[in-house]
């Protein structure tokens, strides 16, 4: 009994360590398919709150968030393994130039849930917005209804 035990611990270990490995591998394969000139960001911000990105719930917590110049963005949770690619769309929005350091992540609530909706690179005015996702949509056209949506941004404190 114990030895079978002892098997699927090292089998979940292995696993583990597989994900963790491959999570790795796909923010440096992100990172390293941009051009030499293409410019990525890297911040971590503390989300307080549990948000939609593209069709994802994601828990609060702190997120490392990895932005590229060509509509790439990757959120990581360190204490998970799982990394969730989210679709920027080809519009942008511009913040004040009084607050250009941070990182700054986006968004909305429509009927009480946060999506993320926009993000802004450190130094940058111009930031991209979420491609709008079917929930994100649906969510929209309910709160619509009811008269009720709210935003707030969330800044990384990280120059």
């Amino acid at each position: 009994m114990k030895a079978e035990n002892a098997g699927k611990d090292f089998k979940m270990k292995n696993l583990n360590s597989l994900k963790a490995g491959l999570a790795a591998l796909a923010v440096a394969a992100l990172l390293w398919s941009a051009p030499a000139n293409a410019q990525t960001h890297v911040a971590r911000i503390d989300i307080p709150f549990p948000f939609v990105a593209g069709n994802e719930m994601l828990p609060a917590g702190q997120y490392e968030v990895v932005l590229d110049e060509f509509a790439h963005m990757l959120l990581r949770n360190p204490t998970e393994t799982t990394i969730h690619f989210v679709a920027l769309s080809g519009s942008y929005e511009k913040r004040s130039s009084a607050n250009l350091t941070p990182a700054t992540l986006r968004f909305h609530r429509y009927s009480g849930t946060m999506f993320l909706t926009a993000a802004w690179a450190p130094g940058h005015e111009d930031g991209r917005t979420v491609r709008r996702s079917g929930r994100l949509a649906e969510a929209i056209r309910a709160s619509l209804a009811a008269n009720g949506s709210a935003s707030v941004d969330i800044d990384s404190g990280l120059e």
